[in-house]
């Protein structure tokens, strides 16, 4: 690193001091949000962290230094490599992170040109935001810059919390730049003008000894991966830049041989024979059956009687259906969970390509040609009717596929949420008007979703999150009551979550991001004239409603599908269900298994985890991190099971969908 005219920092030390203080910044961030880990592996996460920072910084000012060296015309040469870098880089690891509020956005113009717009704006806002800093510098106002910096790097931890790591990246840089520019041409500390600290300064081969030591360093901590519980640790601090693009190469070194698993669900099924129904007959020939699907319904909001006065339907429905107190999602997103359901497959199984949609592109199922269970209802003469409150649930999108009447019942434009009222009252008038024949009606309630905003009541968000529980639990008796009026021998009535909600258990909010119980538990109760209510405790799956809707009408199931009937259960006869429970999100992979076992797997970031529900039913200990046999194990099962049950489409690539 040059040594600067009258002791003042060069732009190489100023660049690696800038990733110093962002190393500064993640320790306080790693103490107070890290997930916990014993002490020898949180030190190691410190030091991975530390060492790539130093790696970023050591980078960053060898290239300063060469470029000074080497071109002539130095400030504005470099602003403007620096903006065609920037640029470069953001096309690469950003615009996947930036398609999503890009389509959100596109109104007027089409997504790609507002995705093109936010990757130029966020590239260029490393440049702008060292221009600011070193403008602020140049007026007596250096500490702006600094501030500016810090602020940024600290804000950085709660910008979409661990997602969009191409985003975080640029905050990061952002944060560089601005106090590059607060540092760079700054006097040396008077300390650094004396003693061994000067001599350094002018000692080039201690200088290039002590740089070439810490590039070992770091180059050791880029190169080699950390044990397994530090790099899930690492992915969890969003200022920690480096980790979710080197663990997909650690993945890579760290992928295993696949173990063979003796189980007809581990094979290819396509070739087996259809699935025969029940001997005895769930449904009658002109029975009604009704699905509604609220969204975000997790499963403790029925767990208990403690809502029962706020949710009277739901609860009242509760006590007199069968209740799978152990159901899961195949997702922790609607269109994962609905697109599983309808087509009897998992995401990974399943073809998703890119279709636009006015303004907005984004990938679907819409070319999967996979059969759906609502069209082999159709096919039987079953009318299958369907009400939708957003505009990609309908066939051409391919979520929800085989309904021989569809109507978009919306007011509302882009991904605005329709209120249940309105989809209620279209619901009951087409049940008021069917007469004669068998009937399947599918409808699926949006309110209880994010930002809480729905249910008139301004509290907490968790208390703003029932409230529109309770807005879908009053047009749900609405529905209970016209059944139980017109069709009280026939009417049939399944409720379901569709996923579930993060109320910060794993530090997170939302959904659709991990695949822990809160994200997957949902409510399943199926509601059948003559049948005894009962609460079932057996793992169940939503994937198991195709099979289960296909045998309570007399249908076969194909052997495709990855669910099983669950009418045996309703019948109240013993367990016999053998295959696996899984769910997919934004390429994670989740197992269930009997002995109360789950695995995780993160496909991007290599991540593995391993919980025992019985023990650990807030998955807080991962017990990979102890070498645990049997976790290895079941993780070894869960990687077998997508080794074969993966689209086999040639050159098609499982996308990361958000």
């Amino acid at each position: 690193m040059q040594r600067s005219q009258g002791f003042r920092i060069s732009s190489s030390l100023a660049v690696l001091l800038a990733w110093l203080i962002i190393g500064t910044v993640n320790v306080v961030a790693i103490a107070m949000l890290a997930p916990r880990i014993g002490l020898v592996h949180r030190l190691v996460h410190h030091a991975y962290d530390a060492a790539h920072n130093l790696a970023l910084g050591l980078a960053c000012a060898l290239a300063i230094t060469m470029w000074e060296r080497f071109v002539p015309a130095k400030r504005a040469a470099g602003l403007a490599a620096m903006s065609i870098c920037s640029i470069v880089l953001a096309t690469f690891i950003a615009a996947e992170d930036l398609d999503g509020i890009a389509q959100r956005l596109a109104t007027a113009v089409p997504s790609e040109l507002v995705l093109a717009a936010l990757v130029m704006a966020v590239s260029l806002a490393v440049p702008a935001a060292a221009l600011v800093a070193v403008f602020a510098s140049k007026r007596g106002w250096r500490w702006l810059g600094g501030i500016a910096g810090v602020a940024l790097a600290i804000a950085n931890q709660r910008v979409y919390p661990h997602d969009t790591p191409g985003l975080h990246v640029f905050l990061v840089l952002c944060a560089v730049a601005s106090l590059w520019g607060a540092l760079v041409d700054a006097p040396l500390p008077r300390f650094a003008r004396r003693g061994w600290w000067s001599h350094l300064h002018d000692a080039s081969r201690a200088r290039r000894v002590i740089v070439g030591a810490l590039s070992i360093v770091s180059l050791f901590a880029v190169l080699v991966p950390p044990p397994n519980e530090v790099l899930r640790a690492l992915l969890s601090i969003d200022g920690s830049v480096l980790p979710p693009f080197l663990s997909r190469a650690w993945r890579k070194m760290a992928m295993r041989d696949r173990v063979l698993v003796d189980d007809p669900w581990f094979v290819d099924r396509s070739a087996f024979p259809s699935i025969p129904p029940h001997s005895k007959r769930l449904l009658s020939d002109d029975a009604v059956v009704v699905v509604v699907s609220i969204d975000c319904l997790r499963a403790e909001v029925l767990a208990s009687s403690e809502r029962r006065d706020q949710l009277p339907t739901l609860f009242a429905l509760r006590d007199r259906s069968i209740w799978f107190s152990q159901a899961r999602s195949p997702g922790a997103g609607t269109v994962y969970t609905l697109a599983s359901m309808f087509m009897g497959t998992y995401f990974s199984q399943q073809y998703w390509t890119r279709k636009t949609h006015g303004k907005q592109t984004w990938v679907w199922p819409h070319e999967d040609d996979s059969i759906r269970f609502t069209q082999l209802l159709q096919d039987h003469g079953v009318t299958t009717v369907h009400f939708s409150g957003m505009w990609w649930f309908l066939n051409e999108w391919g979520v929800t596929r085989g309904f021989s009447e569809e109507t978009l019942v919306s007011h509302a434009k882009g991904w605005q949420t329709l209120p249940a009222k309105k989809l209620a009252d279209r619901v009951i008038d087409r049940l008021k008007d069917h007469e004669q024949g068998a009937l399947f009606l599918f409808v699926h309630f949006l309110d209880p979703h994010m930002p809480y905003n729905l249910g008139g009541k301004k509290a907490d968000r968790y208390e703003s999150y029932v409230a529109e529980v309770v807005a879908v639990d009053r047009q749900l008796r609405r529905i209970v009551k016209l059944l139980e009026d017109r069709f009280p021998q026939r009417g049939a009535l399944i409720v379901m979550g569709d996923h579930g909600e993060s109320f910060m258990e794993h530090g997170l909010t939302g959904h659709a991001t991990t695949l822990y119980e809160e994200n997957i538990r949902v409510p399943l109760l199926i509601h059948i004239p003559g049948v005894e209510p009962d609460e079932v405790t057996e793992p169940v799956s939503l994937i198991d409603l195709g099979p289960t809707i296909l045998d309570a009408f007399g249908l076969a199931t194909p052997s495709h599908f990855m669910g099983q009937s669950l009418v045996p259960l309703i019948h109240g006869e013993a367990s016999f269900l053998t295959r696996p429970i899984v769910a997919e999100t934004r390429l994670k992979q989740s197992m269930v298994f009997r002995d109360g076992y789950k695995a995780i797997r993160d496909v991007r970031t290599g991540v593995l985890e391993v919980y025992d529900l019985f023990n650990d039913p807030a998955e807080q200990t991962n017990l990979l991190a102890d070498n645990d046999v049997d976790a290895e194990r079941h993780m070894q099962v869960l990687e077998s099971f997508f080794e074969v049950q993966t689209n086999g489409h040639p050159d098609y690539v499982i996308p990361f969908r958000k």
